[in-house]
């Protein structure tokens, strides 16, 4: 998949509980926010073509391992979605349940 077709992805999983915040089309980067509170930014490493998914916490300080398992991941639909799910997971269980709640009802 490229960066186009990875972003189209996370909008259509997550639909309104995730904000485009931009796409590099040379970096092979898409960045994006989760439930109007954590930043991800999905990539395609150019020379193997390989997934690669990481939770921004500042902007040099990336978080590429969520909960004991790491986000890259192979490049197919997929694994992509099965990464999706995990980011899921861990956005829900650091935010409060009422504050998802709300966005569950969007």
């Amino acid at each position: 998949m490229d960066i186009s077709q990875i972003d189209l992805l996370a909008k259509t999983y997550w639909g309104g509980k995730v904000r485009r915040e931009g796409v590099n089309f040379e970096k092979q980067e898409c960045t994006v926010i989760l439930y109007d509170s954590l930043m991800f930014v999905f990539s395609i490493d150019d020379r193997y073509k390989t997934f690669h998914a990481a939770l921004r916490l500042q902007e040099r300080v990336s978080l590429v391992t969520l909960l004991g398992k790491t986000l890259a991941i192979n490049n197919d639909e997929k694994s992509i979605l099965e990464t999706f799910a995990r980011i899921d997971q861990y956005c829900r269980l650091r935010l409060p349940k009422e504050y998802v709640r709300v966005f569950d009802s969007m």
